[in-house]
């Protein structure tokens, strides 16, 4: 038989061969960094030959501003969401996801360089200062609207500053010609991250979640205990039109619903030191509870996770429209000046497997994909939704799910066009409604205030004289006329007492009537018996 013998090579080869290692790895690693420094030269060479030569004098704030714009533009070349901002823009998306700022408290929207109240936080800044909804906000700390050309990140940054600073506002009121004068000493600033949350029934409590903030998840556990001491049996989770947020937010709530152990998400990325897998660590609080969670095309990033995550678990029943499908994780990267460049490092998946994001190989597809979407039907006909089914992945319970372009509804509804009728839809673009209810409001402001709002659900009704007032107020702002049908006039009636609502109870108001004729509300509360069956793992019974 013949012998297998091991040879080892002697001490000079393998000296011979680790030094030789060695030079490969220097020279791939010299030519690397030159490689990369030479457009980083290049780029400073170029500044500086523009600083020296070109015909205009440029100073360095401007080269500066040049910079980041360079460097903004790059960012965008990359990715769909790799970014950069510079220190300004950093300030107030920063802010955007804290639950508390310092700043007056208002909700404002700029129409024709006029600054338009739409809400005032009771007790706040601005309301204790005297500024009311409807006002209209024409000059800010000398700045005249019209003059300053200020766009509506401008009116921000003006408004938002370091609590026990003041701020002065010239307002108009009630269309009169001279201004009122308001000074308004900026404080911290609460924004719940909850718009609503009320008993839909006797056993149903219903959440309207509009982020995913730094007190989301307080908000979220104090809300479902009130709700449970109301005798609350369901939860209808509203994620439609919710952006996303912190991350660790949306995992905090996971575990509120999962059993321990369970995988929530994971991060696969180039460079393996960011992977993690993360579990549910053992919270649970409301897992007896048969949950249906809603989602839509504006549903994205932190809010598909959450979805999708309790989907693979066959934890929640999943309805509405297939979400956003924004699943790619950023790293910031702040410097010293404030700017912060966002990478994308990473994209998240869910516990089966699937990636939430959607394809971004040709960015023109990938920024007009909602409106694509729109215009293929997929709104209106699950049909129609184009999506790569030839990769489909299993729930914990083996029902079949799809990704690689958000989340797939366990059951489809589509837009109600009687709803959404683009003459309706110009209406409250246009903000015709919202301002017919705060002026209706203002005007009936004693009678409105009497009642409570279980009593405005009941008595209140948007009469046929108000609705023609409003149509005369669109034909003042130039919206195309049509032909009222009774389901135009009904959805006008509706949003109408809708927004009246919010004047007095801010969203929670709001919701509480929209939500009486939202055909995805309505339709969902048919479907608790198939979130119940998910409880029970019997997937027969799942109509999918």
């Amino acid at each position: 038989m013949w012998k297998y013998k091991r040879i080892l090579p002697d001490k000079n080869f393998i000296l011979g061969m680790c030094a030789g290692i060695g030079l490969c790895l220097y020279i791939g690693l010299y030519f690397f960094q030159n490689s990369f420094k030479q457009p980083v030269r290049k780029f400073g060479e170029v500044l500086n030959y523009i600083q020296k030569y070109h015909i205009d004098t440029i100073d360095n704030a401007k080269l500066v501003e040049l910079t980041e714009a360079a460097l903004s533009k790059l960012a965008k070349q990359l990715d769909p969401h790799t970014t950069y901002i510079d220190a300004q823009q950093n300030a107030v998306s920063r802010n955007h996801l804290k639950s508390q700022i310092e700043g007056i408290g208002i909700e404002f929207v700029l129409l024709k360089d006029v600054v338009y109240v739409l809400h005032v936080i009771p007790k706040g800044p601005a309301d204790q200062a005297g500024l009311q909804v409807g006002d209209k906000v024409v000059k800010i700390d000398g700045h005249i609207l019209k003059e300053a050309n200020f766009n509506s990140n401008d009116i921000v940054l003006k408004m938002r500053g370091p609590k026990g600073t003041p701020v002065k506002v010239y307002i108009c009121r009630n269309n009169t010609k001279d201004l009122i004068e308001i000074t308004i000493i900026r404080d911290q600033i609460s924004i719940p991250s909850i718009d609503a949350g009320y008993m839909v029934d006797s056993q149903t409590g219903y959440i309207k979640l509009s982020q995913f903030a730094s007190k989301t998840y307080q908000e979220f556990i104090e809300r479902t205990n009130q709700l449970s001491e109301q005798g609350m049996k369901k939860l209808l989770l509203d994620l439609r039109d919710n952006s996303g947020g912190y991350f660790e937010t949306a995992l905090n709530m996971a575990e509120e619903m999962l059993e321990p152990g369970k995988l929530i998400v994971y991060t696969k990325g180039k460079y393996k030191g960011f992977d993690t897998k993360y579990y549910a660590n053992g919270k649970n609080r409301l897992g007896k509870l048969p949950i249906i969670i809603l989602i839509n095309e504006n549903t994205a990033s932190a809010s598909e996770l959450l979805a999708g995550a309790l989907q693979d678990h066959d934890r929640a029943l999943i309805v509405g429209r297939r979400s956003f499908g924004k699943g790619l994780v950023q790293w910031p990267i702040e410097f010293k000046d404030s700017s912060v460049l966002s990478l994308t490092v990473e994209s998240y998946f869910t516990p089966s497997g699937r990636s939430v994001q959607k394809p971004y190989d040709k960015r023109i597809n990938y920024e007009l994909d909602l409106y694509n979407r729109y215009k293929q039907g997929e709104y209106f006909h699950a049909d129609s939704i184009q999506l790569d089914k030839t990769i489909a992945y299993q729930t914990s319970a083996g029902r079949t799910v799809y990704g690689g372009g958000g989340i797939m509804p366990d059951h489809f509804i589509p837009i109600d066009t009687t709803a959404h009728s683009d003459y309706v839809n110009e209406l409250v673009d246009n903000y015709i409604i919202q301002q017919y209810a705060i002026t209706y409001a203002r005007s009936n402001k004693q009678k409105l205030e009497k009642l409570r709002l279980e009593d405005y659900l009941k008595i209140f009704c948007v009469t046929e004289e108000m609705v023609g007032q409003l149509v005369e107020e669109a034909k003042k702002a130039a919206i195309k006329q049509v032909f009222i049908t009774d389901p135009i006039k009904i959805s006008i009636k509706n949003l109408l007492k809708a927004y009246i609502a919010k004047t007095l109870w801010q969203y929670q108001g709001f919701y509480s009537v929209y939500n009486k004729t939202d055909t995805t509300i309505l339709k969902s509360l048919q479907l608790f018996n198939q979130a119940e069956a998910l409880l029970q793992e019997d997937i027969t019974y799942i109509a999918g």
